[in-house]
Protein backbone atom coordinates (compact mmCIF):
# COMPACT_ATOMS: atom_id res chain seq x y z
CA UNK A 1 0.00 0.00 0.00
CA UNK A 2 1.41 3.57 -0.89
CA UNK A 3 0.54 6.29 1.09
CA UNK A 4 1.32 9.99 0.07
CA UNK A 5 1.80 12.41 2.96
CA UNK A 6 1.67 16.26 1.56
CA UNK A 7 1.88 20.22 3.54
CA UNK A 8 -1.03 20.94 1.31
CA UNK A 9 0.68 22.77 -0.86
CA UNK A 10 -0.52 21.15 -4.43
CA UNK A 11 -4.08 22.14 -2.82
CA UNK A 12 -3.54 25.71 -2.03
CA UNK A 13 -2.19 25.92 -5.43
CA UNK A 14 -4.95 24.10 -7.36
CA UNK A 15 -7.50 26.67 -5.28
CA UNK A 16 -5.89 29.94 -6.37
CA UNK A 17 -6.24 28.61 -10.19
CA UNK A 18 -10.11 28.04 -9.02
CA UNK A 19 -9.70 31.31 -7.78
CA UNK A 20 -8.10 33.35 -10.76
CA UNK A 21 -10.95 31.71 -12.98
CA UNK A 22 -14.01 32.69 -11.12
CA UNK A 23 -12.75 35.92 -10.93
CA UNK A 24 -12.17 36.04 -14.89
CA UNK A 25 -15.02 34.61 -15.48
CA UNK A 26 -16.74 37.22 -12.92
CA UNK A 27 -14.67 40.16 -14.27
CA UNK A 28 -14.17 39.47 -17.74
CA UNK A 29 -10.81 41.77 -18.80
CA UNK A 30 -12.29 44.77 -21.32
CA UNK A 31 -10.50 44.25 -24.34
CA UNK A 32 -9.87 48.01 -24.96
CA UNK A 33 -7.88 47.66 -21.73
CA UNK A 34 -4.58 45.27 -23.12
CA UNK A 35 -4.15 46.02 -26.41
CA UNK A 36 -2.11 43.18 -27.41
CA UNK A 37 -0.37 40.34 -25.17
CA UNK A 38 3.07 38.75 -26.29
CA UNK A 39 3.51 34.66 -27.12
CA UNK A 40 4.84 33.27 -24.52
CA UNK A 41 6.98 30.08 -23.73
CA UNK A 42 7.54 28.63 -20.35
CA UNK A 43 10.64 25.57 -20.49
CA UNK A 44 11.21 23.25 -17.75
CA UNK A 45 14.76 22.32 -16.79
CA UNK A 46 16.38 20.70 -13.60
CA UNK A 47 17.66 23.26 -11.71
CA UNK A 48 15.41 25.76 -13.35
CA UNK A 49 12.37 27.52 -15.70
CA UNK A 50 12.76 29.37 -18.56
CA UNK A 51 10.07 32.05 -19.83
CA UNK A 52 10.64 33.39 -23.49
CA UNK A 53 8.48 36.37 -25.05
CA UNK A 54 8.24 37.49 -27.64
CA UNK A 55 8.52 41.82 -27.35
CA UNK A 56 9.38 43.25 -31.02
CA UNK A 57 10.34 46.99 -30.27
CA UNK A 58 9.80 47.31 -26.51
CA UNK A 59 12.59 48.62 -24.61
CA UNK A 60 13.96 46.86 -21.80
CA UNK A 61 13.02 49.93 -19.75
CA UNK A 62 9.59 49.57 -20.43
CA UNK A 63 9.41 46.08 -19.33
CA UNK A 64 8.78 45.27 -15.55
CA UNK A 65 8.91 41.56 -14.01
CA UNK A 66 7.70 40.50 -10.76
CA UNK A 67 7.92 37.24 -8.92
CA UNK A 68 5.96 36.03 -5.89
CA UNK A 69 5.99 32.10 -5.24
CA UNK A 70 4.83 30.52 -8.37
CA UNK A 71 3.90 33.38 -10.48
CA UNK A 72 5.83 35.77 -12.72
CA UNK A 73 3.73 38.82 -14.11
CA UNK A 74 5.25 40.51 -17.27
CA UNK A 75 3.85 44.44 -17.39
CA UNK A 76 4.87 46.66 -19.77
CA UNK A 77 3.83 49.04 -22.99
CA UNK A 78 4.88 49.31 -26.29
CA UNK A 79 5.11 52.59 -27.78
CA UNK A 80 4.40 53.41 -31.25
CA UNK A 81 7.76 54.57 -32.88
CA UNK A 82 7.09 58.50 -35.02
CA UNK A 83 9.02 59.01 -37.90
CA UNK A 84 11.21 62.50 -38.41
CA UNK A 85 8.14 64.47 -38.66
CA UNK A 86 5.95 64.55 -34.68
CA UNK A 87 2.78 64.09 -36.67
CA UNK A 88 2.76 61.71 -39.64
CA UNK A 89 0.53 60.68 -41.87
CA UNK A 90 -0.48 57.22 -41.43
CA UNK A 91 -2.14 55.27 -44.25
CA UNK A 92 -2.14 51.54 -42.29
CA UNK A 93 -1.65 50.22 -38.59
CA UNK A 94 -1.21 46.66 -38.20
CA UNK A 95 1.57 46.89 -35.76
CA UNK A 96 -0.25 46.67 -32.13
CA UNK A 97 1.06 49.12 -29.12
CA UNK A 98 -0.06 49.84 -26.01
CA UNK A 99 0.24 48.55 -22.85
CA UNK A 100 0.42 44.96 -22.14
CA UNK A 101 0.19 42.35 -19.06
CA UNK A 102 0.44 38.61 -18.91
CA UNK A 103 0.32 36.55 -15.56
CA UNK A 104 2.54 33.23 -15.99
CA UNK A 105 1.90 30.64 -13.18
CA UNK A 106 5.02 28.52 -13.23
CA UNK A 107 4.96 24.21 -12.86
CA UNK A 108 6.51 25.07 -9.02
CA UNK A 109 8.10 28.01 -6.70
CA UNK A 110 10.98 30.04 -7.95
CA UNK A 111 13.84 31.16 -5.70
CA UNK A 112 15.14 34.71 -6.18
CA UNK A 113 18.70 34.19 -6.00
CA UNK A 114 20.89 34.21 -9.32
CA UNK A 115 17.29 35.12 -11.08
CA UNK A 116 18.35 37.17 -14.50
CA UNK A 117 16.29 38.45 -17.70
CA UNK A 118 17.92 39.46 -20.61
CA UNK A 119 16.13 41.23 -23.79
CA UNK A 120 18.04 40.55 -26.61
CA UNK A 121 16.30 40.89 -30.77
CA UNK A 122 12.91 40.99 -29.28
CA UNK A 123 12.69 38.69 -27.14
CA UNK A 124 12.75 38.76 -23.51
CA UNK A 125 14.22 35.54 -21.69
CA UNK A 126 14.16 35.12 -17.94
CA UNK A 127 15.38 32.21 -16.32
CA UNK A 128 14.09 31.61 -12.87
CA UNK A 129 15.95 28.96 -10.41
CA UNK A 130 13.62 26.52 -9.04
CA UNK A 131 13.38 26.36 -5.22
CA UNK A 132 14.86 23.50 -3.28
CA UNK A 133 13.82 24.66 0.04
CA UNK A 134 9.68 26.00 0.21
CA UNK A 135 10.52 27.98 3.20
CA UNK A 136 12.29 30.68 0.59
CA UNK A 137 9.23 30.67 -1.73
CA UNK A 138 7.55 33.21 -0.20
CA UNK A 139 9.88 36.04 -0.84
CA UNK A 140 8.75 38.78 -3.52
CA UNK A 141 11.31 39.69 -6.38
CA UNK A 142 11.40 42.27 -8.93
CA UNK A 143 13.72 41.15 -11.91
CA UNK A 144 15.84 44.10 -13.63
CA UNK A 145 15.60 43.61 -17.58
CA UNK A 146 19.25 43.77 -19.31
CA UNK A 147 19.84 44.50 -23.04
CA UNK A 148 23.10 43.54 -24.10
Amino acid sequence: MKRRISSGWELELLQRHIDKLFELLANPIPVSSTAWSPAVDVLEFPDRFVVRADLPGVAAGDVELHVHECELHLTGTKRMHAGPSSSPRCHLIERAVGPFEVEILLPGPVCPDDSRATLRAGVLEVHLNRVTDRRNAAHPLVIAVEEP
